[in-house]
């Protein structure tokens, strides 16, 4: 094993990092701070409303339920299950759209008129960083009036067509821990106000969280344990962070110190994220998410799926990968549209999301990995399919 590499799809704080904005904290400058660099960089515009939360579920939750409680909200198949059940909390209707097999987005071309004539609102999320066809969605929605919602937690600094996703509909979900390393914490940059949620201190868990993310001499040990274990489930999203609050001040402080290098890494990313698609374009067992010359994805992890005929080795892979020391994500098997609890909105079969949710492999990727790094984890997967089937 290339013991240079840390495949892992979770990144670590670093000691100097954490000190920095812990000492940031007492200043209380991190709001002003993260807003002028949006709006500087391009992210949002100046008047845009921002308001934070500490989940990206009680984001929503809220502008749904100030803005949207009663109406119906478009949804991809493929997509995070406790953004919807945010939306059901809110007494949204929920209505699902399947998504493309080609990059894992919501399949605009399956929208007819007829379902945003009745719908108030789309959401569309950019699956793993990689954008969706916003041309398409901007017209058809603008041509019926569609409200139209984007989540950017995993595509800050993604370009469709050499614009900035989030900036391209009338409300977007931004994270401050999806593709930098933080506590909690997410943004809404939006056209509408939206009510402010009460404040909130670092908890106990986030203290345990802060432990496992800060990169340090315990890492081994972090390591090791995670080797033995199972696949992680994922939080209960039914009570983890279910009251509405903001961010504590240590996260506003340690996403305002790593924002500015995140712009960075994106670009260093599409660059080893090259060696990626030609593996998995040689490859006999894998499929990866497929970009046109109008997208630029901002790779929150590079994501393949196995071929139909071998979906069912998915978790198998998985752990065999962990017993090696590579963590890998399998977001989201537990797609709405494969969840009882949804049984009653869904109108249709919706294979697509459905194979994705069984088949999807979530691969690390990192600004400093090299080519070599690239071909070590396939070779590996690879070997490790070939006993597997």
């Amino acid at each position: 094993m290339n013991c240079h590499a840390n495949y892992d799809v979770v990144d670590r704080i670093a000691i100097g990092t954490l000190c920095s904005a812990m000492v940031s904290c007492v200043r209380q400058r991190a709001r002003s701070s993260i807003q002028q660099y949006l709006v500087e960089a391009g992210i949002t515009g100046k008047g845009k409303n921002i308001t934070y939360f500490n989940y990206g579920r009680n984001a929503l939750y809220t502008l749904f339920q100030e803005r949207f409680a009663g109406k119906i909200i478009i949804f991809p198949g493929f997509i995070c299950p406790s953004l919807v059940l945010a939306a059901v909390k809110a007494g949204v209707k929920p209505r699902f759209v399947d998504v493309s097999l080609e990059d894992f987005n919501l399949d605009i071309n399956l929208v007819s008129d007829e379902d945003l004539e009745s719908a108030d609102a789309l959401f569309v999320n950019h699956t793993f960083g990689v954008p969706a066809d916003m041309e398409k969605i901007r017209t058809k929605t603008k041509a019926r009036g569609t409200y139209l919602v984007e989540d950017i937690a995993q595509a800050l600094f993604a370009r469709y067509k050499e614009e900035y996703v989030g900036t391209l509909g009338d409300t977007a979900l931004l994270s401050m821990y999806k593709q930098t390393p933080n506590l909690n914490g997410a943004t809404l940059l939006s056209d509408l106000a939206v009510s402010e949620p009460r404040k909130c201190a670092v908890s106990l868990d986030d203290f345990c969280r802060l432990l496992w993310l800060t990169s340090g001499p315990h890492d081994y040990l972090l390591k090791v344990i995670r080797q033995r274990k199972g696949l992680p489930e994922g939080p209960d999203e039914l009570q983890k962070g279910k009251v509405p609050c903001q961010p504590s001040r240590l996260s506003l402080s340690l996403f305002a110190a790593l924002l500015p290098s995140l712009k960075d890494l994106v670009d260093r990313k599409r660059i080893i994220a090259k060696h990626y698609q030609r593996r998995a374009e040689a490859s006999n067992y894998f499929i990866s998410q497929q970009i046109n010359e109008a997208k630029e994805p901002a790779w929150f992890n590079f994501s393949v799926r196995l071929l139909p005929e071998i979906a069912h080795i998915r978790d198998a892979l998985l752990l065999t990968l962990r017993r090696k020391g590579i963590f890998c994500d399998r977001l989201w098997h537990d797609s709405p549209v494969t969840m009882n609890i949804f049984k009653e909105y869904l109108e249709d079969d919706y294979p697509n999301a459905r194979l994705l949710a069984k088949s999807v492999i979530n691969l690390p990727i990192k600004a400093d990995y090299q080519k070599s790094d690239v071909d070590y984890l396939f070779d590996f997967m690879e070997r490790s399919i070939r006993k597997l089937i």
